[in-house]
C-alpha cells in the first residue's frame, strides 16, 4: 500500500515538473514598466474610459473644452469601485497631454482622443482662434482692426475654454514683427486673407490706386491747391483720411530725383504714365532792348548832383 502511494506521489511530481518545463518562457522584452504605469495612471482602464466618455459628452453638449480648475466644468463620475467622485475634466486633459509628452500614453488611447480632435497643443489652438477672429472681423467690417479703437477688440475662446477680450490689432502686429520665425503654414494662411505685412507699403498702394482711379476718371492729373482733387483713402489701420494727390505726386518725383524711389514703385508709376519730368518750360532770356526805363535800377543820387 505504501509503495503505491509513493509511486503515485512520484508520478504527480514528475507530471508537475514536466508541465512546468513545457510552459513557455517569459521574454524579458515583453514586459514594459511604462505600459504598467500608464495602465494604472487613472486607477485602471475602466476609469480612463469613463473619463474619456465624460469629456466627449461635455464637448458635444457645451461646444467647447472643459477648463482646468473651473468648478462648473467639473463632473461627477462613477468609478470602477462604484464610488462617485467629482473630477476636474480640464485637469484630466492636462494629464493626457503630459503623458503623451513623456511617451507614456498608449497608442489606443491617443487614437481615441484624436477621434474627438483632442487639443494637444493649447498654443496652436489659441493661434487658430485669433486667426479666425481676425478673418471674421475683416469679412464683416471690410477693413483690418485698429489699435486705437476699443470696439475693434473681440472675444476669443482660448484652449481652456475661457472667453477673453483680445486686441486683434496687437496680435496682427506680433505676427509682423515675428515673421522671420513664423511657421510657413501660418504665413500661408495669413496671406490667403490678404494679410498686411507692411503698413507703409499698404498705404503707398492705397494712394497709388486712388491716383490711378482719378486719372482714369478725370482724364488728367490732380492739381495742387484744388480741394476737389483730393481723395479719401483707407489706410492699413482702417482709418479713412483725405489725401492731397498732387502733393503725393510731388513726393514721388522728389524721391526719384534723390534716387530713393523703390524700383517696383517706379515701375508701377510708369505703368500709368506718371509724369516724372515736368514739361519743358522755356526760360525767358533777358533781352536788353526789352528792358523798360522803369525796370532799370535807379542810380542813387548824391549831394554833388544837386550842386
Amino acid at each position: 500500500m505504501e509503495k503505491k502511494e509513493r509511486k503515485s506521489k512520484k508520478n504527480i511530481m514528475s507530471a508537475t515538473t514536466t508541465s512546468l518545463q513545457e510552459l513557455p518562457q517569459c521574454e524579458e522584452d515583453s514586459f514594459n514598466s511604462d505600459d504598467l504605469d500608464d495602465k494604472f495612471y487613472d486607477d485602471n482602464i475602466y476609469n480612463w474610459e469613463v473619463m474619456f466618455e465624460t469629456v466627449k459628452f461635455f464637448l458635444i453638449k457645451e461646444g467647447r473644452w472643459p477648463r482646468y480648475g473651473r468648478e462648473e466644468d467639473k463632473r461627477y463620475v462613477a468609478m470602477a469601485d462604484d464610488s462617485i467622485v467629482l473630477r476636474d475634466l480640464g485637469k484630466w486633459m492636462a494629464n493626457q497631454r503630459q503623458n503623451k509628452f513623456k511617451g507614456k500614453l498608449l497608442y489606443e488611447r491617443e487614437r481615441k482622443l484624436d477621434s474627438i480632435r483632442f487639443m494637444w497643443d493649447r498654443w496652436e489652438h489659441e493661434w487658430h482662434a485669433m486667426f479666425c477672429a481676425v478673418k471674421r472681423f475683416k469679412d464683416k467690417e471690410g477693413r483690418w482692426p485698429r489699435r486705437d479703437k476699443a470696439e475693434d477688440k473681440r472675444e476669443v475662446v482660448l484652449a481652456d475654454g475661457k472667453p477673453v477680450l483680445r486686441d486683434l490689432a496687437s496680435w496682427m502686429n506680433h505676427q509682423k514683427t515675428g515673421r522671420d520665425k513664423l511657421d510657413p503654414l501660418r504665413e500661408e494662411m495669413l496671406n490667403s486673407i490678404g494679410f498686411v505685412w507692411s503698413e507703409k507699403e499698404y498705404n503707398w498702394e492705397a494712394v497709388f490706386c486712388a491716383l490711378r482711379s482719378f486719372k482714369d476718371k478725370e482724364g488728367r492729373w490732380p492739381r495742387g491747391r484744388k480741394a476737389e482733387d483730393k481723395r479719401e483713402v483707407v489706410l492699413a489701420d482702417g482709418k479713412a483720411v483725405l489725401r492731397d494727390l498732387a502733393d503725393w505726386m510731388s513726393k514721388q518725383k522728389k524721391a526719384k530725383s534723390n534716387g530713393k524711389l523703390i524700383p517696383l514703385r517706379e515701375e508701377k508709376l510708369n505703368s500709368i504714365g506718371f509724369p516724372f519730368h515736368n514739361r519743358n518750360k522755356r526760360k525767358r532770356q533777358a533781352d536788353p532792348s526789352s528792358i523798360t526805363p522803369t525796370s532799370r535800377k535807379k542810380k542813387k543820387r548824391t549831394i554833388s548832383d544837386y550842386l
